[in-house]
């Protein structure tokens, strides 16, 4: 390392850890050895009492007796501070001309210089404060959208993964020195029996690990959204409905067909879970080049969903327009799928029952499946539409398993150590040499190490982790 790159990383770093913008109360951090003789420049002169909350005046560092604001102060002392450092706060009022001045004087003194994204977070990592699994966990909570993200981050951040992968790495190291003794005595008698409650226990920890790795595989569902996408022909009530379900008008309502051109997303919470809809254009042939590319878009946008809502009108049934509907949807064989017959209200009860035995026989000829029990028959613009229809896209999400009471994975990192885990403890045998064997187990439980972040370097993770914070964190 270069002096300068040294230098660099031994000063005493400093940033606004809240959003700049008109606040009640903005908070700037300091971390680093010179921590309070920075605050003690703009005019600090009690005596440092750590974890204590004090009222203080500020003033400028190039001249004490021009007054920046009145601030309360608390100093977190090494190493009992989130960074492991000397940590000092000052809450001052969320004025952006006062935060601009205050973090302009900071600034000028030459043992600070401004925090990187994420480097406070980074340097409670370095000073052993955080492993990596609490790390990435913090990063989840930070950008936590809903109810499921935050609960399942805030139980990565307690450490109970840590202890789950501590207590796998722990056992692995037992299977291998009980196994190891034999290495060293290749032409002796090994016992069957000790061999083989190793190589048991080496069996339940490996099928403990792939359910672990099984159970999160909706990690993406979790961070990105479900994506629920309404198709079907013009005028059927797409536009109404997404504006029904998200409890905004995000999309343009109208009568004439062909309004929406291209796919209007909106998105709410079900279940604690992140929920993406996307309204689409009506399915019709046309000539209009406009009105087809935003078709094609629909076929597309559909082909990534994992809930459809088919959306048809009860009463005007065009086989043609169900025909193009039910294709689109059958594109996608992974989705589920509910359909509403909208605009009830337009007929009487025969009509009704014979409307609707007449669009399930459609299905029915072009080899569409679907549960009786998710068609459902309404009228959107009525007052009870919304319940029916959130009742059953409420049990559709619980299908899906994602429970913010289980210990998930949601880092990709951690799910590929994981796997190169299995891999190795798939690759132990008897049949071969016996240290070439146990090779394989040391490689996986090194992964399992990795997951914690113990044999990893600053360089490997700073670029794709750290950065992802906010400047401040």
């Amino acid at each position: 390392m270069s002096y300068r790159e040294n230098n660099f990383v031994e000063k005493t770093i400093f940033a606004l850890s809240t959003p700049l913008g008109k606040s009640g109360i903005a908070v700037i951090r300091i971390s680093g050895a010179h921590a309070k003789e920075a605050v003690r420049n703009l005019g600090y002169t009690k005596r440092f009492v750590a974890r204590y909350a004090t009222l203080i005046e500020l003033f400028t560092f190039s001249n004490p007796k021009k007054h920046i604001d009145s601030a309360i102060i608390i100093y977190f002392e090494a190493p009992n501070s989130f960074t492991g450092e000397d940590v000092i706060e000052l809450q001052v009022h969320g004025s952006i001309a006062v935060i601009k001045e205050l973090l302009d004087e900071l600034g000028q003194m030459d043992f600070l210089r401004p925090a990187e994204a994420g480097e406070f977070t980074k340097q409670a990592f370095i000073n052993g404060k955080l492993d990596m699994i609490r790390v990435e966990a913090l990063s989840e909570l930070i950008h936590a959208e809903t109810k499921v993200q935050k609960n399942i981050a805030l139980r990565q951040f307690s450490g109970q993964l840590e202890n789950l992968y501590e207590k796998w790495r722990l056992l692995l190291i037992d299977i291998i020195s009980s196994l190891e003794p034999f290495i060293d005595f290749p032409d002796e008698y090994i016992p069957t029996d000790e061999v083989q409650k190793s190589i048991t226990k080496l069996f339940d920890l490996k099928h403990s690990i792939k359910k672990h790795v099984e159970r999160s595989r909706n990690v993406e569902l979790i961070r990105h959204g479900i994506n629920i996408v309404i198709v079907g022909p013009p005028n059927a009530g797409k536009s109404t409905l997404i504006n029904l379900l998200t409890h905004n008008d995000v999309s343009i309502v109208s009568d004439t067909p062909g309004t929406t051109r291209d796919v209007v997303h909106a998105q709410r919470e079900i279940n604690g879970i992140k929920v993406n809809f996307s309204d689409t254009a009506g399915l019709r042939k046309t000539t209009d080049i406009i009105e087809n590319d935003g078709i094609h878009r629909t076929k597309l946008v559909s082909q990534k969903a994992e809930i459809i809502i088919l959306i048809f009108d009860i009463n005007n049934i065009c086989v043609d327009k169900i025909h193009d509907t039910i294709l689109t949807a059958k594109t996608n064989t992974h989705a589920r799928s509910i359909i509403i017959l909208n605009k009830s209200d337009l007929l009487d009860t025969i009509s009704l029952k014979k409307n609707t035995y007449r669009i399930i026989e459609i299905l029915k000829q072009i080899n569409y499946s679907i549960d009786t029990n998710h068609i459902i028959v309404t009228s959107i613009k009525e007052i009870g539409s919304f319940d029916k229809i959130m009742i059953k896209l409420r049990e559709i999400i619980a299908h899906y398993g994602i429970s913010e009471n289980e210990d998930l994975i949601t880092s990709l990192r951690q799910i590929i150590s994981l796997k190169n885990a299995i891999k190795y403890m798939d690759e132990f045998t008897m049949e071969t040499s016996l240290d070439l064997s146990i090779q394989n187990l040391r490689y996986a439980a090194y992964e399992l190490e990795y997951v914690s972040g113990k044999n990893i370097t600053i360089e490997e993770i700073t670029d794709q982790l750290f950065r992802k914070f906010c400047i401040g964190k």
